[in-house]
Formats: structure tokens, C-alpha cells, sequence
């Protein structure tokens, strides 16, 4: 090491040390030895057994016969006790070779990054912080709009039942009619309690549940979907239209699952539709082959979407609508992203206003072979 080398060393805040291969000391810079709190002339010549305390130096030496044997350098951070009190620091062991390729020192160089680690910490506790406070405001507003959805089905068993009182108590009289009415509204909105209660318990399933994949046909997932709400359309006046491709490959996914997409999407345009007066209310299903996959598409006449939906569309809890708790996409870019596939929202194309293709991924042999290692 020449004049100019060691005049720079001295200077540089990093520390700065060789060692021969028996671990001892040749070399220590300024800061090395304000580090370990000793004078150079104490250090040169001893090792890391007489520099740091005993669990330390353990490690200093098992570090560096590491690199000696591997004659490759090692990046390494560590927390190391320098006069009682630890600080973070990191660290590069190198290999001095000789002509023959010989491994006949071990150079370090290192800094003290105890700030740098501090405020890491300080930085992870303020997003931990954040993430729950996320977290809190994600459940104010789920319990909001499942208290918002629930209350009016309550309200009117609530009134159906103080009629049926009413009439046992204060009329004397018994009027079936009256009383079929009140029990019939009763029955219709415990319903409707029991699929909003459903509704929360698919979209926690969507995420907590790991659905056993197998190839399902796509066209006929549509079609059983389309059986449990297509009356909706028809009492709402909806038009619908099918354009399947019977020659796409089946898809990976569950089949359960890809009817709830089609379920939540239909739902989500059909309540769009309802939000305005037109007479050719339309929606418009198709299946086909793509570049990527298999995709759904789903299109209709409705209201489209605006810009601050737009940024949350896929956000659980989210809804521009007096009807549901804006769960329906989110449920479906759940699913959709546990088979690897995607939606997306299109531009508006000719009368359509919102355009949403879900592509999903084509079955393949590998995917059955998967299945089959999966307990």
C-alpha cells in the first residue's frame, strides 16, 4: 500500500482493515480504530479475539475463513457491541490473492449504518402504522354499508311484524289477507337479509379460500350464472344477448367461482341500467378466443363509469349505487387474479357504454398434472 493509499484511508469515514490468513491484524485505518475504541498500535498484530467481544468476533472469524476458503467476497450486514452499546454495521470481505491465485490476506471495508437502520425502522412503523389505519377506515366503511344495506329489509320486518300485532292486539278481528301480506314481506326481506349476509361471506371467500382449479367450460359456466339472476333482467326490463363461441378451450379455474363472475358482472350492469330511463336497455355477453387466454366480455347501455370510479373501480366497498355494498368487482378481481388472468375496462364502443373483458387462462396438461400434486 503506497503514501497516496494510505493518506486517503486515513481521511474517509468508512473503516477500513486487512487481516493475514491467521487473522491477525496488518492493517487499520483512523476510523476502524476510533470504531473499536483502540489505537492502531494496539491493533496491528492482534486478532478479532482481543478487538470485540467474544460472540462477535466468532462471527468476524468464521466470515473470514469463509472467504479465504471460497476466495470470494461477502457482503454482509451485522450488529456488533463496540463499548456496551450495539450499532449496526455493513460490511465487504475480500480476498487478496497473490500471482498464483493464493488467498494471502482478507481486506475489509465497512460502515455504520445504525442511522440508516434506525430510520428504516422508524419508516416500517409509520407504514404499519398506515396499513392499519387503512385497515380501520376498510372495515368503518364495510360496516357502514352493511349497516346501510341491512337496515331497510329490518325496517320492514319490523313494521310487517308490529302490523301482525296490531291486528292480534287491537283489532280483535282476524284477517288472513292482511296477515299473508305481512308474513309474505317478512319472509321476502329476511331473504334479502340472507343474501347480503351472502354476499360478505363470497367476497371474504374470494380472498381467504384456495380453490382447487380444474378445466371448466366457460360457455356453461355463463349459462348456469345467467339462470340464478336472468329473471332479474326480465322484470327490470333488460334485454340479453348471448354471443358464445362454442369452439373456445376450457378454462382454469373453479367453476363455482367463474359463475360468481358471471353473476357480480351481470349484477353490476343490470344495476347500472336501472339508473337510467331508456327503452333499450342492453346487455350483451360474449365468449372468444384471445391472444392471452380466453375471454368473457360483457357489455351494456347502462350509465358507464365516471373518474373517481374509474380509480376505484376494483376497491372493496366502493359503490356509486343506492343498491349493494360495492363488493361485486372487487369479488371478481379476486377471483380473477387467483388464476392468473386479468379484467380490464375497455373504452365505450358504439351504443356500450361500459365494456369489461375478464381473460382468463386456457387449460393446459400442466395444469392438470399440478392439480394432481395439490393435497
Amino acid at each position: 500500500m503506497d503514501c497516496i493509499e494510505r493518506d486517503l484511508l486515513s481521511v474517509i469515514p468508512l473503516f477500513v482493515w486487512q487481516k493475514d490468513c491467521e487473522g491477525r491484524y496488518q492493517y487499520a485505518n483512523p476510523a476502524f480504530c476510533t470504531l473499536v475504541g483502540k489505537s492502531a498500535e494496539y491493533v496491528l498484530g492482534r486478532t478479532d479475539k482481543d478487538i470485540w467481544d467474544e460472540a462477535t468476533a466468532a462471527r468476524f472469524t468464521a466470515d473470514e475463513e469463509r472467504v479465504a476458503l471460497r476466495a470470494t467476497s461477502l457482503h454482509k450486514q451485522d450488529l456488533v457491541m463496540v463499548g456496551g452499546k450495539s450499532i449496526w454495521v455493513e460490511f465487504r470481505l475480500s480476498p487478496v490473492v497473490n500471482n498464483k491465485g493464493e488467498v494471502i490476506a482478507i481486506a475489509g471495508i465497512g460502515e455504520d449504518i445504525s442511522s440508516r437502520k434506525e430510520l428504516e425502522g422508524q419508516l416500517a412503523s409509520a407504514l404499519d402504522a398506515a396499513l392499519e389505519a387503512r385497515h380501520m377506515a376498510s372495515l368503518g366503511i364495510m360496516a357502514a354499508g352493511i349497516t346501510h344495506e341491512l337496515n331497510q329489509p329490518l325496517q320492514a320486518i319490523k313494521l310487517s311484524a308490529d302490523s301482525i300485532v296490531y291486528w292480534f292486539d287491537k283489532k280483535k278481528t282476524f284477517d288472513p289477507k292482511g296477515i299473508m301480506k305481512a308474513l309474505g314481506l317478512i319472509s321476502r326481506n329476511a331473504d334479502r337479509i340472507q343474501r347480503i349476509i351472502q354476499r360478505v361471506r363470497n367476497f371474504v371467500k374470494s380472498r381467504q379460500a384456495v380453490a382447487k382449479h380444474s378445466a371448466v367450460d366457460l360457455n356453461q359456466a355463463v349459462q348456469d350464472g345467467l339462470e340464478m339472476i336472468e329473471h332479474q333482467l326480465v322484470s327490470h326490463g333488460i334485454e340479453l344477448v348471448l354471443n358464445l363461441d362454442p369452439s373456445i378451450p376450457a378454462v382454469c379455474g373453479d367453476e363455482t367461482q367463474i359463475e360468481e363472475v358471471v353473476i357480480n358482472l351481470v349484477t353490476n350492469a343490470r344495476q347500472s341500467l336501472d339508473l337510467i330511463e331508456r327503452p333499450d336497455k342492453k346487455i350483451v355477453i360474449e365468449t372468444r378466443a384471445g391472444n392471452q387466454g380466453v375471454n368473457l366480455i360483457i357489455s351494456d347501455t347502462g350509465t358507464g363509469f365516471s373518474a373517481d370510479a374509474l380509480a376505484n373501480l376494483f376497491r372493496p366497498f366502493f359503490t356509486t349505487k343506492t343498491e349493494g355494498l360495492g363488493l361485486g368487482l372487487s369479488i371478481v378481481h379476486s377471483i380473477v387474479s387467483g388464476v392468473a388472468g386479468k379484467i380490464e375496462l375497455m373504452p365505450p364502443e358504439k351504443e356500450f357504454s361500459t365494456v369489461l373483458v375478464v381473460t382468463l387462462r386456457a387449460w393446459s396438461e400442466e395444469d392438470g398434472e399440478n392439480n394432481e400434486d395439490t393435497p
